[in-house]
């Protein structure tokens, strides 16, 4: 099976499909309030070292906080509103992803049910399915 985390790899169908709906209006904030220049930046996918839109793939959990700081930025700099970190939702299913979470003032939350996978006991492997 694909790995997740990194969306199934360059060119894949789950990549495709997750891109489709993500890039869909309302979601990125397009064409809700989200200037004419970023509204073509947030379609784009980014990685945890350079975040150009909220689309990031390939992030693990030691960098995760700064991640998650910089996606807000983006929405921060493309709607020119502040954000809090309390109005900041951030959902996963993987455990330790969420935990390294804590204390942060962010909203996390791990969604997922029961592993279907002995080997990984700290993730769910259903959550947005």
């Amino acid at each position: 099976p694909p790995r997740a985390g990194a969306l199934g790899g360059r060119g894949s169908t789950l990549r495709r499909v997750l891109y489709q709906t993500l890039t869909k209006p309302p979601l990125l904030g397009i064409g809700s309030g989200v200037s004419d220049h970023s509204k073509g930046k947030s379609k784009l996918w980014s990685s945890a070292t350079m975040v150009r839109s909220p689309l990031v793939v390939n992030r693990d959990s030691e960098t995760l906080q700064e991640t998650v700081r910089k996606i807000v930025r983006w929405y921060e700099r493309a709607t020119a509103q502040p954000i809090a970190n309390r109005a900041v939702y951030y959902f996963d299913d993987s455990r330790a992803r969420v935990r390294s979470l804590t204390n942060t003032g962010f909203n996390a939350r791990q969604v997922s049910c029961a592993t279907r996978d002995g080997s990984r006991v700290d993730v769910g492997l259903c959550g947005a399915t």
